[in-house]
């Protein structure tokens, strides 16, 4: 979320689209994830659903320590993990392989 805050609100070096394709698709593709970067049938459901508002009074670089709240809800592999902006206690998430 620092990226966004940072790069869009901040020094306004990025529009919001850019910022979120390169947090997004440009990293599924650099790092050959299949399955991910976009919102497509098929494809891993991870989506953040966040408020910009918050995020820009309470950017998680400057404060490491707390909870990011601009983060309202938030799906892995298509579970519900962050809910109205509290942690909904599942783990669907899974590491994935080093590329080699």
């Amino acid at each position: 979320m620092h990226y966004l805050s940072h790069h869009v609100f901040e020094r306004k070096a990025l529009t919001f689209a850019e910022a979120i394709h390169k947090m997004t698709v440009s990293v599924a593709e650099h790092f050959d994830i299949k399955g991910r970067g976009f919102i497509r049938p098929g494809f891993y459901a991870d989506i953040a659903v966040f408020d910009p508002e918050i995020l820009r009074a309470t950017d998680t670089f400057t404060m490491p320590e707390t909870y990011a709240q601009a983060a309202r809800w938030v799906a892995v592999n298509g579970e519900l993990v962050v809910d109205n902006g509290g942690h909904a206690h599942q783990l669907p998430g899974r590491f994935l392989p080093r590329a080699s």
